[in-house]
């Protein structure tokens, strides 16, 4: 299953909900893989120690197994570059070449698939571009993580209009909630807010019995149901 995150803006927890959403899958015995498209603003190079990077992947034709950076049983992550020159060469990458970059990623993504992994998240940059407008149409199922502020909710509005002719089952996970909420949106996951939350990348697996932990418990449950 390719699951793909998207936000409407920074900030949302977009990451925090792609490496913990990970870590369950895998502690489930699924075989998952983390992918981060995210390449305008890369982080998770500073979690996982890499020298070889999904730009260059989606721009050649190598071996997926080469990039990929194990980091425990059933999890692997392809992270995205931190290098200045990479970050300038997307920022103003042309559609022509998002096209080209769309068609290798399904390259990746069979490659993935062949090698038996069960699930693919792919860490989108937020906001709309050509490029993660297309990403969702590699998905089988999209999730917008958003926060629950009116601005939030509206630009979840925004990405529900974009992709209405996308025909992919669309979910929201609202982050770092702070009251009970209740929105017109399918939500699968409401994770609460907390002033325990570090830059560690695995919340879930420091903190099992915390309320944020049974609410990636509850996400994976019905993720599996989707699935």
């Amino acid at each position: 299953m390719i699951i793909g995150l998207h936000s409407f803006k920074g900030g949302s927890g977009k990451t925090f909900v792609a490496t913990n959403l990970g870590y369950r899958l895998s502690e489930e015995g699924k075989k998952t893989c983390i992918i981060e498209l995210d390449m305008k603003a890369p982080s998770l190079y500073s979690f996982f120690e890499s020298s070889k990077f999904v730009n260059d992947l989606l721009m050649k034709r190598v071996p997926v197994k080469d990039y990929l950076t194990e980091v425990r049983k059933n999890l692997s992550v392809i992270v995205a570059s931190p290098s200045v020159q990479e970050i300038r060469r997307d920022l103003v990458r042309s559609d022509v070449e998002s096209l080209k970059i769309l068609g290798r990623l399904q390259e990746v993504l069979a490659e993935l698939k062949s090698m038996g992994f069960d699930f693919v998240i792919l860490d989108n940059s937020p906001g709309l571009s050509y490029m993660s407008v297309n990403s969702m149409l590699v998905s089988d199922s999209i999730f917008f993580v958003s926060r629950a502020g009116r601005d939030d909710i509206d630009g979840l509005k925004i990405l529900f209009d974009v992709s209405k002719s996308i025909e992919k089952q669309k979910y929201v996970i609202l982050n770092r909630v702070t009251s009970d909420v209740d929105f017109d949106f399918p939500i699968v996951a409401k994770i609460p807010c907390s002033c325990e939350v570090s830059d560690d990348p695995f919340f879930v697996e420091i903190h099992k019995e915390h309320e944020i932990s049974k609410a990636f418990n509850a996400l994976v449950e019905r993720i599996l149901e989707i699935v």
